[in-house]
């Protein structure tokens, strides 16, 4: 998922790669409930990249019904837990303590 990440942050506009920027940004809005501004700083994208990508995703669903797997795959998967935390860890890095940083870097979901 960590490859996933760093391909889904870079900066390129291969379609493969911009459909899943978009499921990303849809699933974490849609299925995690979080703020278009919050996915911006996960992905290092302004908010309306963020809303301009779950609106089209959402329409390509309704079309494309074989983009629904990009979705089953971050629905399925566990890391994207480990990819909040990261970004909370980065957020918060000076309020935490040491000892916090360790165990939630070394956090492992449950499966």
């Amino acid at each position: 998922m960590k490859e996933t990440l760093n391909l889904i942050r870079s900066k390129t506009r291969k379609r493969e790669v911009v459909i899943k920027r978009q499921a990303f940004c849809y699933f974490l809005n849609v299925y995690k409930g979080l703020s278009h501004d919050y996915i911006g700083k996960v992905i290092h994208r302004d908010r309306t990249t963020v809303i301009h990508s779950v609106n089209t995703f959402k329409d390509l669903l309704s079309i494309y019904p074989e983009y629904k797997s990009e979705l089953d795959f971050l629905i399925k998967a566990k890391n994207t837990d480990l990819i909040l935390l990261e970004q909370i860890i980065k957020e918060n890095k000076d309020k935490l303590s040491e000892e916090l940083i360790q165990y939630l870097q070394n956090y492992e979901p449950k499966r």
